[in-house]
């Protein structure tokens, strides 16, 4: 019989790759849907700024197929639209989580969103407005399950020397871009653009018909959970979990604790890292290096599928070490900080001093995505460390506060071009310095002064039986 929590680990990590299918299908839709200007007949060329490489520009045709006019700006507006909202959501999806369970919150969220994409194709012909108003809509609803909604569920499924393994489970960020891009585009190649979105709803409505079936929100409410599962897992947790539902939230113990504004920093530095890597990395290597499109791609999934492995072989050697107590949960969650923080920022101050030297940047650049994995063993399941019980809301305000970075990264990298506008190199030096610097010293900052063991506000005074059944009987 397969242990409940595997299958629970299964179902988590097809739920992010369907979060990864909602967030990515437009991206590459997009190239199918829209007809681009041409410039002339035979294409363009583009210069780089090392003027290493020319880039052909290939004209798009229309292949019998529907064609949307699209400017530019509305292009843009349209698949930066997702992100608009995901920082409101953070928050609620922790509280709600906390207060009706992982399973209604993370399933409902995660199909409603992706059931949603089938309302795209025929919203894209009437007004591109309509499609970014939906797509606004997707990444609040889609925000409310990942990444704050699943702590609660891992607080009560995994046992301390587990969650390094466990939180492996997030690599699916990677495997769902890497498996994401290719598949949708030989689906808008060969059936059309529009099957992209409907492809994404199927795909959604299959995973939650498994997900009602095959998750439940602890162990004492599994039904096909053997005992001898749920024993070892009550006894590896003790007392750090509550079986209450609604637990009364110590919000001013976890407001002023010294511990969880030091993730709170920590993951601040990490999503900008993210953040400014994921959007910018395409247009730098462009733009810089002459690198086109096809050869992008290669530069951007290789790394993640190599981020994928370290990410699960950090989760197996930190939950050894902590297994045999050869180190303490504070220390383990330091050192992956180290890597995942520190080490990855000193490569991106590699790729600013690379200029034109491709295969430094190259190098550098993926050295820092795929060293970014052991974030998952260090601050990420740090909070889990701190509080199983109130683990989701911590995340929220984590990924609440470390969504700003959403808006502050593109306005300094806007910025620098105004001020850099003659001098691109020093334009993309002076955004990967700053990029670097705050990976590093959010980074050091947790390695230094960090707190990951069991904080005393996650303690839970639980009623007398007797107290309880008093209480029931009076409502």
């Amino acid at each position: 019989m397969v242990q409940a929590r595997i299958v629970l680990w299964i179902m988590i990590f097809s739920m992010i790759n369907c979060n990864m299918f909602l967030t990515n299908n437009i991206n590459i839709a997009i190239v199918s849907m829209v007809k681009y200007a041409k410039s002339s007949p035979g294409g363009a060329a583009e210069t780089s700024v090392c003027g290493n490489r020319t880039i052909a520009t290939k004209q798009y045709s229309d292949n019998g197929r529907s064609k949307l006019t699209w400017t530019k700006d509305e292009r843009n507006f349209v698949l930066g639209a997702f992100y608009v909202l995901p920082w409101l959501s953070q928050f609620f999806g922790g509280v709600l989580s906390h207060k009706y369970g992982t399973k209604v919150v993370v399933g409902l969220s995660t199909v409603i969103g992706c059931v949603m994409s089938s309302l795209i194709p025929s919203l894209a012909y009437i007004d591109p407005r309509l499609v970014m108003v939906v797509r606004a809509i997707q990444g609040f609803i889609g925000s409310l399950a990942f990444p704050a909604g699943l702590y609660t569920i891992i607080g009560h499924w995994c046992p301390p020397h587990e969650r390094g393994r466990f939180m492996t489970v997030f690599l699916g960020t990677s495997l769902g871009i890497a498996v994401g891009y290719p598949m949708f585009g030989y689906i808008a190649e060969t059936i059309g653009w529009e099957w992209v979105f409907h492809v994404t709803s199927l795909i959604g409505i299959v995973w939650y018909i498994l997900w009602l079936y095959l998750v439940y929100d602890s162990p004492h409410d599994h039904p096909r959970i053997s005992e001898e599962e749920k024993r070892y897992i009550k006894s590896s947790l003790g007392k750090s979990t509550a079986r209450q539902n609604k637990l009364p939230v110590p919000w001013v113990a976890i407001l002023t604790s010294m511990p969880f504004w030091i993730n709170i920093i920590c993951q601040f530095g990490v999503i900008w890292g993210r953040f400014t890597t994921n959007i910018y990395v395409p247009t730098y290597f462009k733009a810089v290096h002459g690198v086109n499109a096809k050869e992008n791609g290669l530069i951007s999934g290789i790394p993640f599928l190599l981020k994928s492995g370290l990410s699960y072989l950090s989760g197996v050697i930190t939950d050894l070490v902590l297994r045999r107590e050869m180190m303490s949960k504070t220390g383990v969650r330091s050192w992956s900080t180290f890597i995942s923080s520190v080490l990855a920022g000193a490569t991106l101050i590699g790729v600013s001093y690379a200029e034109c030297d491709s295969n430094m940047a190259i190098i550098c650049m993926s050295l820092c995505i795929i060293l970014n994995a052991c974030f998952i063993t260090g601050s990420s399941v740090a909070i889990v460390d701190m509080s199983p019980n109130f683990c989701s809301i911590l995340q929220g305000i984590c990924g609440t506060i470390g969504m700003i970075s959403g808006f502050i990264s593109p306005a300094l990298v806007s910025l620098f071009s105004r001020f850099y506008k003659d001098d691109p190199l020093e334009q993309w030096k002076l955004v990967w310095l700053v990029t670097g610097a705050v990976y590093m010293i959010p980074g050091m900052i947790f390695v230094l002064f960090s707190d990951s063991e069991l904080q005393p506000w996650n303690e839970v005074k639980e009623k007398p039986a007797d107290e309880e059944l008093i209480e029931k009987e009076k409502k």
